[in-house]
């Protein structure tokens, strides 16, 4: 689903692929609802944590 994009993703790129807004990305890295980490000023986030993120989301659709 994601092989081409790098092992480690950038505020922009993780924002492409969920096709979410700035501010929800922000509030759900800072919550941390999506594990990640910042290098600078910069958020970084792990591809495969990402991918977990978003089959526990499905997951919880499928639940209801």
């Amino acid at each position: 689903m994601l092989e081409n994009y790098p092992y480690l993703l950038d505020f922009k790129q993780v924002q492409e692929i969920l096709r979410i807004g700035r501010n929800q990305l922000l509030f759900r890295l800072q919550s941390g609802e999506i594990p990640a980490f910042k290098v600078g000023r910069k958020w970084r986030i792990r591809k495969n944590e990402l991918l977990r993120y978003m089959e526990e989301g499905e997951q919880a659709v499928l639940d209801e």
